[in-house]
């Protein structure tokens, strides 16, 4: 079978590679496991790796997912200053979990179309998506306020113009743990306390570890998930330079053309008669996904909400009913992408 993603061999591949299995034991006799040195470490390491984009300071903080990440930076920037009721866009097409944060942090949803690569046509202030792994590209000020949800992107992307930039560290993400988390890179000091405070029921730990100082919750990051994490991240410039290596081999041969930006965490194409193509695919122990077949505006709706604010979304309708997502990880070999191709080619559609 050829497998859509290799999360088995991404984790054996850092366990060889890495002294993952040495701090691992070394962590579960110790007991830390929540708020410890690792998280620390690894927020270090991403605002390490992140500061070349701006000349400003940059904080980084490890959360319980990336959609508790986008939660708490969507709470904190439009719930604070603008109170219930503020009208926040979002694309009609990203996973569920960029609508649940606005809804979770009590704001109300503007669905907005995009354009067939994924982007959202820019607004002052709202939540943009690197579909795919595509970052934004879209020109905007740092006044716009906007909230980038990157968790499809990996450790190498932040826009400097962002009011945050948030990130998953779910398993089968770019630098995916082996339990869930997510973080939030930003270069507003308060935000980044903020986020700290929530993530343990508004505990200052450089206070005292007794008094609530907001209304927070248990939004932590593991001990175990930040090792991970920071061991993955070790070796994620290897594991990409092959995943990246495997997209370019899939543009050449299905004629497609290769992005020098794009993260790949998904290879998407467009297609026609998608049913009788996933059924070749699955003739031949193929696996594929959809990302995604069904719009934010159609998840709501069989959620129960009726009054949806949308704008005409003609793009996201076409997108939907011929997206395919084709296998793509470091482990894929070229006769493998070869045979996909083969029979995904006759398919093709033009966009």
């Amino acid at each position: 079978m050829i497998r859509f993603t290799e999360i088995s061999k991404e984790t054996e591949y850092v366990r060889q590679n890495t002294d993952f299995d040495e701090r691992l034991n070394e962590l579960l006799i110790g007991g830390n496991y929540t708020c410890g040195p690792y998280v620390k470490l690894f927020e270090d390491k991403i605002v390490e790796r992140l500061s070349k984009f701006t000349d400003k300071k940059l904080y980084c903080v490890g959360v319980s997912s990336g959609t508790k990440a986008l939660e708490m930076a969507i709470y904190y920037r439009y719930k604070k200053y603008y109170g219930s009721g503020k009208v926040i866009p979002i694309p009609n097409m990203t996973f569920f979990a960029t609508c649940e944060a606005v809804l979770n942090a009590g704001l109300i949803p503007y669905i907005c179309d995009i354009k067939l690569n994924g982007q959202m046509i820019p607004n002052e202030y709202g939540v943009v998506v690197s579909l795919h792994g595509l970052p934004y590209q879209s020109e905007y000020s740092e006044n716009f306020l906007v909230i980038e949800d990157n968790c499809q992107c990996g450790p190498n992307h932040f826009n400097k113009n962002c009011y945050a930039s948030c990130y998953s560290l779910f398993p089968s993400k770019p630098i995916g743990t082996c339990a869930d988390g997510g973080y939030i890179v930003t270069i507003h000091e308060d935000l980044a306390n903020y986020c700290r405070l929530n993530r343990y029921h508004g505990i200052d730990f450089t206070k005292d570890r007794r008094m609530a100082n907001l209304i927070g919750g248990t939004n932590r990051l593991t001990e175990i998930s930040a090792l991970f994490a920071i061991k993955k991240l070790e070796q994620y410039d290897n594991l990409q330079f092959n995943r990246l290596a495997k997209a370019y081999q899939y543009c050449e041969e299905l004629n497609l053309k290769y992005n020098k930006n794009h993260y790949y965490h998904i290879f998407n194409v467009f297609v026609k008669d998608r049913n009788s193509l996933c059924e070749k695919l699955n003739n031949e122990d193929i696996e594929w996904s959809l990302h995604y077949n069904y719009s934010i505006e159609d998840q709501l709706r069989s959620c129960g909400y009726k009054d949806i604010m949308i704008a005409d979304v003609p793009d996201s309708n076409w997108f939907k009913n011929h997206c395919l997502s084709l296998p793509l990880n470091s482990f894929l070999e070229h006769e493998e992408i070869n045979k996909i191709c083969n029979i995904v080619k006759p398919f093709l559609t033009k966009v």
